[in-house]
């Protein structure tokens, strides 16, 4: 019987305007998934039409009976598998003469190629008091990173903060300092850590003192 399990992708709506009606059962309302649903073999599935009004209904054949245009009686099922029915979609009765009429699409995949896939993170990540506790902790580890910094700051010619807020934009998912004030002065001096061209080598040196390792 089916579940309430559904595949990925496997779900769509179709609006109102968009539903194609006939009296003849000639014509066919198109679900369009946003993806090809991914089915394995062997494991038994089932569409399920669901509408929360009253005024919709669906061409069903059943054996025994004519076809709508009484041109011939229906004699057998056209494929293998069962219909239900359910009158909360949850608890199905199945109707083993009765079935209705579909097409489903089929994607042919060519195998054994070589392919690119592009992944786009559409998310952009943000954070706030991005200096954390670097100038008000006095641990061991701390004083290293001040020591580093100290260091740098004669090779860029910045400021401490200036130059952590720079690693934090050269970082590889783009994070998005939030500095938390509203004087101008401190605004115009987090706005000069844009123009600081943070060696490749300088940013690892920063993050492997913070974390207290090499890394490999």
């Amino acid at each position: 019987y089916p579940t309430t399990t559904v595949v990925p992708f496997g779900q769509q709506t179709v609006d109102a305007a968009d539903i194609t009606v006939s009296t003849d059962a000639s014509a066919a309302t198109k679900f369009t998934f946003p993806s090809p649903v991914f089915l394995q073999n062997g494991i038994e599935y089932a569409f399920c039409v669901i509408t929360n009004n009253t005024d919709y209904t669906m061409y069903t054949s059943r054996l025994g009976q004519t076809t709508l245009d009484g041109s011939r009686l229906i004699s057998n099922q056209p494929y293998l598998g069962s219909m239900f029915k359910s009158q909360n979609a949850s608890t199905w009765t199945s109707e083993q003469n009765e079935d209705v009429k579909f097409k489903i699409n089929r994607c042919k995949f060519t195998e054994n190629t070589e392919g690119t896939a592009q992944f786009v993170n559409d998310i952009i990540p943000m954070s706030w008091s991005p200096l954390g506790t670097i100038f008000k902790d006095k641990d061991e580890n701390n004083k290293k990173i001040h020591f580093l910094l100290e260091e740098l700051m004669k090779k860029y010619n910045a400021s401490k903060d200036q130059l952590l807020l720079s690693w934090i934009l050269k970082h590889p998912s783009k994070i998005h300092p939030v500095i938390g004030t509203v004087k101008t002065e401190r605004i115009n001096a987090a706005k000069n850590s844009l123009s600081i061209d943070l060696s490749e080598i300088d940013w690892f040196r920063m993050l492997e003192t913070y974390l207290g390792h090499k890394l490999p």
